[in-house]
């Protein structure tokens, strides 16, 4: 369900890369990782009921107050787009120098 999320983030206007890939040239930029996949039990016909994506999605600033608005926006750009979000965010420490970090957890379901 990789296109349905980079569709979304494509709409942000901001730079975005698979985690551990990214130019932090950027005064902005958003990075995702697909943390687990799982599919449903089998149904009838041994086929999972659904499967759903699990994301970990960082965001990162130059600008902590740009940091807490665009994380904002990007959680309700998600949920509008069908993903399920966890919570509103937390900090984390960021590994690149002179910025700041806020990630959160977005699932994405297709099926029952």
């Amino acid at each position: 369900m990789i296109d349905k999320l980079l569709e979304s983030l494509e709409k942000m206007d901001i730079p975005f890369y698979r985690e551990g890939s990214h130019d932090d040239c950027n005064n902005s930029f958003i990075t995702f990782w697909n943390i687990e996949t799982v599919e449903s039990n089998r149904g009838y016909n041994d086929k999972p009921l659904f499967t759903e994506w699990k994301y970990q999605i960082k965001f990162y600033s130059r600008n902590p107050l740009e940091l807490y608005n665009k994380l904002d926006d990007l959680i309700y750009l998600l949920s509008e787009n069908g993903f399920i979000i966890e919570g509103r965010g937390f900090d984390l420490k960021s590994d690149i120098e002179n910025f700041f970090c806020r990630s959160f957890y977005a699932k994405y379901r297709k099926g029952q």
